[in-house]
């Protein structure tokens, strides 16, 4: 499915929408601001068994909620919903320079008794979330790369100090000597 932009403070516009269900291997391609985006959407094989424990989201020994936590596990025995993740590459120019992922997401949570539509939308802001951590990670790696040929050492933001510790010593040292 290719995505154009809409919105300007959004790497991914909304593209699952309410009632809409997700499958593994499906994918969205999108462009921003120079980068090729590529998501997909795995089935979680790698599941906690004990999310149906006691103390958990849906314990089975919950005598208020028994009956619908019962449905809830025999229909993810059935294959009716899963647990996914969700990974998103960023490219440019062709090559893979950033990824982020996230895993243990419901998706086409669907049950007997459910008296709703299936709701998989929070995959939008995952996407998106995931995708901003690509982006950075492709920025960090094209930085490095730039470095490289330049022959320059390169630090990742968070790990610089722009000059503003270098600039604060210059100017104790003037006023230092004007003292």
């Amino acid at each position: 499915m290719s995505v154009q932009m809409q919105r300007s403070d959004s790497i991914i516009p909304g593209v699952i929408e309410i009632g809409d269900r997700v499958g593994e291997g499906e994918d969205w391609n999108w462009d921003f601001r120079g980068y090729h985006f590529v998501a997909k959407i795995e089935v979680d094989d790698d599941r906690p068994d004990d999310d149906f424990g006691p103390g958990h989201c849906f314990d089975l020994k919950d005598p208020d909620h028994h009956v619908e936590n019962l449905a809830i596990h025999d229909a993810l025995l059935a294959g009716k919903w899963h647990f996914y993740g969700v990974v998103v590459k960023a490219y440019r120019c062709g090559l893979e320079l950033g990824s982020n992922s996230l895993w243990g997401i419901e998706g086409n949570f669907d049950y007997e008794g459910r008296n709703k539509p299936v709701d998989n939308t929070h995959f939008n802001e995952i996407m998106q979330e995931c995708a901003r951590e690509a982006a950075e990670e492709a920025k960090d790696k094209i930085h490095e790369l730039v470095a490289s040929l330049l022959n320059v050492e390169y630090m990742r933001r968070g790990q610089r100090d722009d000059g503003r510790i270098q600039q604060q010593q210059r100017r104790a040292k003037c006023l230092e000597s004007h003292t």
